[in-house]
């Protein structure tokens, strides 16, 4: 009897178990469907085609840009390089009509006619043949393709004289997709220096500081050329800070880098001298190693181009970047009937530190939620993260009144140091870095486990890393239902984790979107029950 009477509760148990989890599994479900609508809201709103017809028109002679006049003269040229910029091609296609003589487009291969199950589809438009459009480069590296555009590209803007205008649309990629070496460097050379950089922990930011060195079209090298054009530069941002002397490595902005920046880069990640090729460290860390009249077509007076020729002749302007995203999300949210804080669109730093500050955040509004943390303690905690924030004591008062759900919203590009022969991408290995980090703080703190907390990290572009993945979701269960996702993430293999487990439901797919404002970050936490 008593042996019966305790297989009934093994089993009542046991059923008890499989209903939480399905419950939990629903709840799971129906958060996903919604931080889903969530990106993609916020990614409609920076495609570029709708960037361009909201912010740019043509009024006689000017290019009105955000409300501001740009003179054109009546011959305008166009040149576009970047995951982003197709959509802008066509869209300035139509607006400059036949005022536009010609334009060169270089593109990621698989751009030419994209398509994708949620954000939409472009053509080439081919009414008047003015542009035309060259896909080269795959995971964001130039290759021979790529050289045989730019230097296409390059013959066009050489020819250009004051009476000529040049349009250059640049956005995230085009570091890779404008590649024109140094004279005394292969492709394949500056390529394996600039990645083995990144593979070392290097942001952004630092590897394009050292692309330009290495590059002759880089660093305002590529407007040069053009002068004396005026030079118009319509940018998409997708660096932190929206700075226009590194975005795309910045083919249209006056670079001043120092040798001496260059140098505490490189020793920043361990590179010495004696271990550099001669070439390159002559290139990056010598005042005069990249002298910019290599490849100017002997001009006397591009010989002599300097700072005050670039506040002439050439103007920038950001047309959209990753708070335009962070916005829109926002609103999406909002309109879901959820609390949201929006946190920073300037998250850097190393993966496990980045998931590290949104544990923190995560833990800190689940014990205010459950009143096990002073209202003072939860400011400060977002406060350390965030600053200053005007609407922190609203968001508290709903906390504490039990609001149905809240979302917090980051964005910026976190870097990963790669040691393993894995394949992923950073947005893929946060996501499964959180998961790993929230396992534990639910293991130490029973109270966590009453909320459903799900993260999502996702690329703009729809592209993580050299994979078909967008991002990836993360939460608690993950770590406690399948252990050896920890030889996954530790060998740099989150695509092949989240590819075999609960048959691949956890990673977004988009395939490329057209646009790139960086990677946005997505926090949900919801009472279970």
């Amino acid at each position: 009897m008593k042996l019966f009477q305790a297989l009934i509760r093994y089993s009542c148990v046991r059923e008890l178990r499989t209903i939480a989890k399905m419950a939990g599994d629903r709840n799971l479900t129906s958060m996903r469907s919604e931080l889903k609508e969530i990106f993609a809201a916020g990614l409609n709103s920076v495609k570029p085609h709708v960037l361009i017809k909201e912010k740019v028109r043509v009024q006689g002679d000017e290019l009105i840009i955000d409300g501001f006049g740009y003179e054109m003269t009546p011959k305008v040229h166009l040149v576009g390089c970047g995951k982003a910029v197709l959509g802008m091609a066509l869209e300035m296609e139509k607006l400059l009509g036949n005022r536009l003589m010609r334009g060169i487009v270089s593109l990621p291969r698989g751009s030419a006619a994209l398509d994708t199950a949620n954000f939409g589809k472009y053509e080439i438009s081919k009414a008047r043949g003015v542009l035309s459009y060259h896909e080269n480069c795959e995971n964001n590296v130039a290759d021979v393709a790529t050289l045989e555009v730019t230097r296409e590209i390059i013959s066009l803007v050489q020819n250009l004289d004051e009476r000529d205008t040049l349009i250059v649309l640049i956005s995230g990629g085009s570091s890779a997709l404008l590649s024109q070496p140094h004279p005394s460097l292969t492709l394949a050379e500056k390529n394996a220096f600039w990645k083995n950089l990144q593979n070392r922990g290097a942001d952004i930011k630092e590897v394009n500081k050292v692309r330009q060195k290495l590059s002759m079209v880089k660093g305002g090298k590529f407007a040069k050329l053009a002068f004396p054009a005026r030079v118009i530069g319509l940018v998409l941002s997708d660096v932190i800070g929206d700075p226009i002397d590194l975005i795309g490595s910045a083919p249209t902005h006056f670079s001043d880098t120092e040798p001496e920046e260059i140098r505490e880069i490189l020793g920043k990640y361990g590179f010495k001298e004696n271990e550099v090729d001669r070439r390159i460290w002559s290139l990056l860390c010598e005042q005069n190693g990249g002298r910019w009249d290599l490849q100017d077509g002997g001009s006397r007076a591009r010989s002599q181009w300097n700072r005050t020729d670039f506040d002439r002749y050439v103007t920038n302007i950001i047309i959209g970047n990753n708070l335009c995203a962070i916005n829109a999300a926002k609103e999406q949210a909002l309109n879901g009937g959820l609390k949201v804080v929006v946190l920073r669109n300037d998250i850097e730093g190393l993966v496990r530190n980045v998931s590290r500050m949104y544990i923190n955040l995560a833990k800190s509004v689940c014990l205010l939620w459950e009143k096990k943390m002073a209202r003072g303690d939860f400011v400060n905690e977002v406060k350390s993260v965030v600053g200053k924030f005007e609407d922190l004591d609203a968001i508290v008062d709903d906390v504490e009144r039990g609001t149905e759900g809240i979302l917090m919203i980051g964005g910026g590009e976190p870097a990963v140091i790669v040691k393993g022969t894995g394949k992923g991408g950073r947005n893929q290995e946060l996501a499964l870095q959180f998961s790993e980090d929230w396992a534990r703080e639910v293991g130490r703190e029973g109270t966590l486990g009453k909320f459903e907390v799900l993260f999502l990290s996702a690329g703009t572009d729809g592209q993580d890393g050299p994979t078909d993945a967008t991002g990836a979701f993360g939460y608690s269960e993950i770590a406690q239902r399948e252990p050896k996702f920890v030889d996954f993430l530790r060998n740099n293999d989150a695509y092949h984790f989240y590819e075999r487990f609960n048959n691949g439901s956890d990673l977004l797919k988009t395939g490329f979107t057209g646009t790139n404002v960086m990677d946005l970050h997505f926090v949900y936490l919801r009472r279970r029950g």
